[in-house]
């Protein structure tokens, strides 16, 4: 029975360290997040063109600041500093009707973000209100003010604040500390922003580009609201306010082969041949870009349409670049972002400089290209027969017992003899065998050898779905896995590695970590040994400039074996798979 000791964890840590500095660094997201949607207070605001509602989960520290709001006035108190007040461009306070107000469980607003010290968790109990602000008329702008105390300008309570203009976020999570006035753009929401300058979501672009250059793939990524794109292409639609789903897929199925068409990558000086990884329809939010949903509203204003041109490469190219053309009166400037294995570049593209380059600068951060290794078996128990040398050395002495009954002459003999031993000595390191050593003890693998060896294993078959094509995946499994199995396990990998949440995106493993290996009865035949193991995955999905993250532990039998002196995955039984939050 092999069991993990106390010690082997230092030998994991070492592994570990060495595993994470060759893979790829994984890219953190670009959006600058505050922690405030884990405010003891978080308002959300909507506005539509004929309504606004606002949403709040007040914390039980935070009541006494919106007392005004729990005695029945949903704007402000009498004083003015009471309550969360909503005023017009002239000033006048929009009158709201409470429609909910009960308690309930704090929502769990996932973001990159970290939970600073003394900031509060979902799952918490807070007063939830639901106030809806009927419009007569649409306002220029709104001023949102936060319960002050008296004669105080900053605000009574933690306040995180997001606000949306026909679904479009204007902002990322932010703090509301003293009044902030947003102006209001109804002829095209993408617009509508916020006069301090310090309140503004990171996607405030219409046109957005990302280049990627990964060790085996180039991918040019474009983020483009459909209104802006009309201005290139015709797009046409039935009802600009609602966008049915048929119109939609006829609208996908345009967008995509017109980014293929102009097509303007180059790499190491040569144009390459696109591959339309994808193209569909996205929606921001405060995790950042995300794929819209089925039964989601997708309007001409407010749709956005992302599109993945991914390039196939040998290896990490000399240098990329990629030209962009699409400028016109209001898009003097698109904000791009050159992406690689150990930095992230921002670049504004404009008519005068359209060009991203990205030159291969990664040796400067002794970045090396994860390779796939084959595991060297040591003989154990086994003798490795020499079978071809022994055949001929047989020859030998049968020919040196019979020459004479085959009436040879003694210098014939001799020649032939001596033609077989010289020819027994050449093809001594050839078609070796091994067989078992009937005179030795039982195969014994040392346990630090055997985690060594499965940690390994489990890195090369998830390191060979780093490349691209399937025929590179079989053969970079094939070092470490065997027969039937190759199949079984691609089929299930990338079952596994995709990423719904993500539109059905691949994952790249970033990190395989061996947690628990325990051997299961003596070694079978050949050295066959069974472990029942645990391990742990991370992947991430790089794509609009963000990582999205997963994790996965899986437990299984695996059965190892050396084949042709190497050891490889002949079985593998699983148990149990986990997703990790």
């Amino acid at each position: 029975m092999l069991l993990i000791k106390p010690w082997l964890p230092i030998c994991q840590l070492g592994l570990l360290l060495t595993l994470m500095a060759l893979s790829r660094t994984a890219h953190a997201h670009l959006t600058t997040y505050t922690g405030a949607e884990r405010s003891s207070t978080v308002a959300e605001l909507r506005i539509d063109a004929d309504r606004i509602t606002l949403r709040l989960e007040i914390g039980d520290q935070d009541r006494e600041a919106f007392a005004a709001l729990f005695q029945g006035d949903a704007a402000k108190s009498d004083d003015g500093h009471q309550g969360l007040g909503l005023s017009d461009d002239d000033g006048m306070p929009l009158a709201g009707e409470v429609k909910i107000m009960e308690p309930r469980l704090r929502t769990e607003r996932s973001t990159a973000s970290q939970p600073a010290a003394g900031q509060v968790q979902g799952g918490s109990m807070v007063t939830y209100v639901e106030v809806v602000y009927t419009l007569a008329a649409r306002p220029a702008a709104l001023t949102l003010t936060p319960p002050r105390p008296d004669g105080g300008d900053e605000a009574a309570a933690e306040i995180g604040f997001i606000v949306y203009h026909e679904s479009i976020p204007v902002i990322d999570f932010q703090y509301l500390r003293r009044p902030e006035t947003l102006r209001l753009d109804w002829g095209d929401p993408w617009y509508s922003a916020f006069e301090n300058p310090e309140l503004q979501r990171h996607h405030r672009a219409p046109i957005m580009t990302f280049l990627y250059v990964e060790p085996y793939e180039v991918r040019f990524e474009i983020l483009i609201r459909l209104k802006t794109l009309a201005s290139w292409m015709a797009l046409e639609v039935q009802n600009p306010m609602a966008i049915n789903a048929d119109e939609q897929a006829r609208l996908l199925e345009r967008i995509g082969p017109f980014f293929l068409q102009q097509n303007r990558v180059r790499i190491d000086g040569a144009a390459s041949r696109p591959i339309l990884d994808r193209v569909q329809f996205v929606k921001m939010t405060p995790q950042g870009i995300q794929p819209l949903e089925a039964a989601e509203r997708l309007t001409f204003h407010t749709g956005l349409a992302g599109v993945i041109l991914a390039y196939i490469t040998p290896g990490p190219p000399r240098e990329v670049t990629a030209d962009w053309k699409f400028f016109n009166d209001r898009i003097t400037s698109v904000p791009s972002t050159i992406i690689d294995p150990v930095s992230q570049l921002p670049y504004d593209l404009t008519p005068a400089q359209p060009r991203l380059r990205w030159t291969n600068m990664l040796a400067n951060y002794n970045y090396r290209v994860a390779t796939i290794d084959a595991i060297a078996a040591q003989a154990g128990n086994q003798l490795d027969i020499p079978w071809p040398s022994m055949l001929l050395g047989l020859a030998a002495i049968l020919l040196f017992g019979l020459g004479r009954r085959l009436k040879l002459k003694g210098v014939y003999r001799l020649s032939a003899m001596a033609l077989i031993l010289v020819t027994a000595v050449v093809v001594w390191p050839f078609g070796r065998m091994a067989v078992r050593n009937p005179l030795a003890p039982p195969y014994e693998l040392p346990d630090v050898e055997a985690i060594l060896i499965l940690q390994g294993l489990l890195q090369n078959t998830y390191r060979a779905f780093d490349f691209r094509t399937e025929s590179d995946i079989y053969d970079k499994l094939a070092v470490s896995v065997t027969g039937d199995l190759i199949t079984d396990i691609y089929l299930q990998n990338r079952k596994r590695l995709v990423m719904e949440e993500q539109g059905g995106a691949q994952a790249n493993v970033q990190d395989v970590q061996l947690l628990d290996a325990a051997q299961i009865g003596p070694p079978g035949k050949r050295q066959r040994l069974t472990f029942q193991c645990t391990w742990r995955i991370t992947g991430t999905v790089n794509h609009w400039g963000h990582t999205h993250q997963r994790r996965n532990q899986y437990e299984a039998k695996i059965t190892i074996q050396p084949v042709e002196q190497t050891w490889k995955l002949v079985a593998l039984d699983l148990i149990d798979e986990r997703r990790l939050p």
